[in-house]
């Protein structure tokens, strides 16, 4: 942790003289680090599409143990959507989820939460930012790791999917239709009505489980 407050230091000083060298310019953009900005934002996706994966694999479970009315006659649903993977994950393993299918999200989950919540802690980092030198082998730590979350989102997506198809009894292209068929003016809500407006933009084909 001191480690991470130092670099982040360390830094905040580097920018700061570049200001006091040109008082008429911007902080510099650092074009080393460009590659692995752009690897971790690849990664923040990732992490993105395990939760939205993980919510979907815990409300076909929870329905099938409590039943439709206790999961989305509650608000249940928008509660969960605030929680982090960690959180869907705890929850899942309550219902009976797999300890291997677990143990392999935690991993990823760790590792995603490595780069974007402590990347300034990062040994390797540390010395690149020092040298300027040896970015790429992080960069490729970090493509590592996004490869091993996507491999984990598609062990998880084909039973998830399933699931939720078994739960309303249509298939993902049926549910799909039934969507768009909604009225989006005819919705309250800002975001989902923006959302079921984007939702009309997407082919049958992408809901194939």
């Amino acid at each position: 942790m001191q480690s991470g407050l130092w670099c982040e230091r360390m830094i905040k000083r580097r920018q700061y003289s570049q200001r006091m060298d040109g008082l008429d310019q911007e902080p510099a953009y650092d074009e080393l680090f460009e590659p692995l900005a752009l690897a971790i934002g690849r990664l923040v996706v990732g992490g993105a599409v395990l939760e939205r994966t993980l919510l979907i694999e815990l409300i076909w479970r929870q329905v099938g143990r409590d039943g439709a009315d206790a999961v989305f006659g509650r608000g249940l649903i928008a509660d969960l959507e605030r929680e982090s993977g960690g959180a869907l994950l705890r929850r899942l393993v309550s219902l009976e989820f797999p300890e291997e299918s677990a143990e392999k999200v935690r991993e990823v989950i760790r590792g995603r939460n490595h780069f974007v919540h402590r990347l300034l802690e990062d040994p390797e980092f540390l010395k690149a930012y020092a040298s300027r030198e040896g970015v790429d082998p992080i960069v490729q730590r970090v493509e590592a790791l996004t490869g091993d979350l996507y491999a984990v989102i598609g062990e998880l997506e084909a039973g998830a999917i399933s699931g939720v198809e078994s739960m309303f009894g249509l298939s993902g292209p049926a549910m799909l239709e039934l969507i768009k068929d909604v009225d989006p003016d005819a919705v309250d809500d800002e975001t989902m009505r923006e959302q079921l407006v984007a939702l009309r933009g997407f082919s049958p084909d992408l809901m194939e489980s």
